[in-house]
């Protein structure tokens, strides 16, 4: 299945299998929601086709509310992110990881590892955003070094409030690093945005455990 808005369409594929969403859930005039089900230690990817107006545009994802990448995308043309490449050829991919709370820490107190307020309220989603870019091609893009040799480990969140269980049980984390001779480390690219635009689009898949009740309710009926 895939969510199709504004021209756009994308999904999340797990083992080459692409996952269901659930309360699919149109927010404003360009921003979607849904939910999908995690399960721990299954690897995935992003992907998606752009049947937009717009000719050339960026496609810049977010896991958790940290950047992990990004890249332009013309008309009519299908792309994908599955991974972080750490070096030429080299490429870790995304996986679902279950979160580690406070509670399963040796401490006497909670506090002292993990600000139970300080937790990032996007923790349980992945964001994918469709920008209008000011040029044309490459001219309309620019590469923000600094983030992608962040990259690798900005997906590490450490420790979460043992309080925080309202936020879901898994993150997302990088995979074994497998061997892409046919790759290349590509930058993330950030948007050059056109004067006073914000995203075109926005998807938000809420990820939850496989069996989740609440938030996700057709989720456990996947057990």
């Amino acid at each position: 299945m895939a969510i199709e808005f504004l021209g756009f369409t994308v999904w999340i594929d797990c083992e080459d299998k692409e996952l269901p969403e659930y309360e699919v859930q149109v927010e404003d005039e360009n921003t979607v929601s849904c939910y999908i089900a995690s399960e721990v230690g299954k690897e995935f990817k992003i992907g998606w086709i752009n049947k937009s107006p717009l000719a050339q545009c960026v496609v810049a994802c977010y896991m958790d509310g940290r950047p992990v990448g990004g890249k332009p995308s013309a008309r009519t043309q299908a792309g994908g992110i599955d991974g972080v490449y750490t070096a030429a050829g080299t490429m870790r991919p995304f996986k679902f990881s279950p979160v580690v709370t406070t509670a399963l820490r040796d401490s006497a107190d909670d506090d002292d590892i993990a600000d139970p307020d300080g937790v990032d309220p996007d923790l349980g989603s992945l964001q994918i955003e469709v920008h209008r870019v000011a040029g044309r091609g490459d001219a309309g893009l620019r590469a923000d070094h600094a983030q992608n040799q962040a990259r690798g480990r900005v997906l590490d969140i450490g420790p979460v409030h043992e309080r925080s269980k309202k936020l879901g049980a898994h993150h997302v984390a990088l995979g074994d690093a497998v061997h892409r001779p046919d790759g290349r480390r590509p930058q993330f690219l950030a948007p050059t945005y056109a004067p006073n635009l914000g995203p075109y689009a926005v998807f938000r898949f809420l990820y939850r455990p496989r069996g989740t009740s609440g938030g996700a309710l057709r989720c456990r009926l996947m057990c």
